[in-house]
């Protein structure tokens, strides 16, 4: 899926803002919101900008997360640093009938950016002014635009000197990439719209890549070929006349990165891609924060910065995300007839999403239910709807309880044909398609996901081949492909770096993915992005194949 966007509501001493139904200010720093019909606790928490532990601890009625329409629900108001920075520094401004954002910034002098900041309710989905409604501008000369803060004169020594054996074709003595050599990975441009790119220094992107490559470890290897995938990207953005420089790093699990931070901050890199450690996560997290650079991290979703730093991005979404994303995927696939029937089972290493999707589906007003995956046939009938859809969802993604479960379901369905039966999967069950893939088409199956290798795509061969050809050896046979995955993240990182400089941040990139999907937003005013771009991978029963999306 391509995640929801966030908003937060800033109360000024004039005015209060509404949101979905009215807001009323009450006693202790809160405000009381009245739930809409399609709310859910996690999207009102990111449309205050609060999390959404906060609400619950200030609810303690509520049963779990589940909240339903017409409940009336105490938001507490939580005052961050940006919020006094704003409110000292702006006027307020009565809309007119037909102004429009983009107006309101050209007359009072100051960059849509800094509208929108002083505004962050305009960063949501659909969001429209309307007449009368009172909004913030901020002083002109506010600081509103995020990028690098140091400079750099001359080219830096990037070098680690243990970078030697990643591809052949680094150049070791500088740790910079020479990728102008070699066949260049196809890119596949598609035609969606993109905004008009903001005006950027000439010179080249430069990226510093910080990854364990060097030994003979399953992470290393698979950082190895993540970081040769992306190596193809910079070839291909240089072969549409793009300059790009990269810094290579190994950065081992028991390295520090004081003196490689040292060299990139001299370096004046755009972003950082990785590490992939918890503690050097944070160390770099900490310093992209204080030299305005981007940290794109593709391997983890634990990452707490994410939530106050605006310069963290995540590829994964952290599990709130995530399951947002996934239950709005659920709500455009799946008509509101559809029952939601949980198959509980031993292993339950997926009990709390397939709990949360239960909940979610049951408050908005649908059906849903649990039974076990172990339920006899009666038991198993009495679940499911008669005269409507039913989407199965096993409460384990794990290979031991699909190899049980499927045949068990492809037996029943056999017997039982009036029901209207699909199965519904993690993106772990794509490691076993071999197997399986014929029972998926006989389910109907929905994988959710936020790849899709596609062993069916020209593209994808094509890339296979490109591959081999340039370091003689295939790609490892993960999911994802780390090498297709190197290469989606790294031209959409420097594609959007090269188009819009320092206000690159969540801007849609007009190029079709080998593999990944990708759609950043970000999480909150004060925080950073994360990818919330979530396929379904539809195993039709006339043995077709479709990506469903929300976007």
């Amino acid at each position: 899926m391509q995640i929801l966007p966030k908003k937060a509501l800033w109360l000024a001493a004039l005015f209060a803002l509404t949101c979905g139904a009215a807001s009323a200010q009450s006693p202790a720093g809160q405000v009381s919101h009245t739930v809409q019909p399609g709310e859910t606790l996690y999207r009102i928490s990111r449309q205050y900008g609060v999390t959404v532990e906060q609400i619950v601890r200030l609810n303690p009625g509520l049963q779990g997360t589940a909240v339903k329409s017409g409940q009336t629900l105490l938001i507490p108001i939580v005052p961050t640093a940006a919020d006094s920075t704003a409110t000292a520094a702006t006027t307020t401004y009565k809309v007119k009938r037909k102004d429009t954002i983009w107006h309101i910034a050209q007359t009072h002098g100051i960059t849509v950016e800094a509208l929108v900041l002083a505004n962050p309710e305009m960063s949501a989905h659909g969001y429209q002014l309307k007449r009368g409604s009172i909004i913030r501008i901020p002083a002109t000369g506010t600081s509103t635009t995020t990028g690098k803060t140091s400079t750099t004169t001359g080219k830096t020594n990037a070098a680690t000197g243990k970078t030697n054996a990643a591809t052949g074709k680094t150049n070791a003595a500088t740790g910079k990439t020479n990728a102008a050599t070699g066949t260049a990975g196809t890119t596949l441009v598609g035609t969606a719209s993109a905004p008009q790119p903001a005006a950027r220094p000439a010179g080249p992107v430069k990226v510093a890549v910080m990854l364990p490559f060097v030994g003979n470890s399953g992470i290393k290897e698979r950082c190895l070929e993540y970081y040769r995938g992306f190596l193809m990207a910079v070839d291909s953005l240089k072969r549409q006349g793009q300059s790009v420089e990269v810094y290579a790093f190994d950065t081992p699990a028991d390295a520090t990165l004081a003196a490689t931070l040292a060299q990139v901050k001299a370096a004046g890199v755009d972003a950082i891609i990785g590490p992939f450690y918890g503690a050097q996560i944070e160390e770099a997290c900490r310093f992209g924060r204080q030299n305005g650079v981007r940290v794109f991290i593709p391997f983890t979703s634990k990452v707490s910065d994410v939530y106050t730093n605006p310069y963290v991005y995540l590829l994964n979404a952290p599990d709130a995300e995530k399951q947002e994303a996934v239950y709005d995927l659920y709500n455009l696939a799946f008509s509101g007839k559809t029952r939601l029937v949980v198959l509980r089972t031993a292993a339950g290493n997926e009990a709390q999403f397939a709990g949360y999707m239960q909940q979610q589906v049951k408050a908005q007003g649908g059906s849903a239910t649990a039974v076990s995956a172990t339920a006899t046939d009666a038991e198993l009938r009495a679940a499911l709807a008669p005269d409507a859809p039913n989407v199965l969802l096993p409460d384990a993604s794990d290979q031991a309880t699909l190899d049980t479960l499927l045949p068990r379901l492809l037996a029943f369905t056999a017997a039982h044909p009036q029901y209207k039966v699909s199965l519904m999967g993690y993106p772990d069950w794509q490691a076993y398609v071999v197997a399986h893939q014929e029972h998926f088409f006989a389910l109907d199956t929905y994988i959710f996901t936020n790849f899709y290798y596609d062993n069916y795509s020209p593209a994808v061969h094509h890339f296979e081949r490109n591959y081999a050809q340039w370091f003689h050896t295939e790609l490892m046979p993960l999911y994802p492909r780390m090498a297709m995955l190197g290469f989606d993240n790294g031209l959409h990182l420097m594609r959007g770096i090269a188009r819009y400089g320092s206000t690159f941040a969540t801007q849609a990139i007009p190029a079709q993915p080998y593999q990944s999907a990708m759609h950043f937003e970000r999480v909150s005013p004060a925080g950073g992005v994360v990818n919330n771009s979530i396929w379904f991978i539809h195993y039709n029963r006339n043995r077709s194949i479709d990506k469903l999306s929300v976007q």
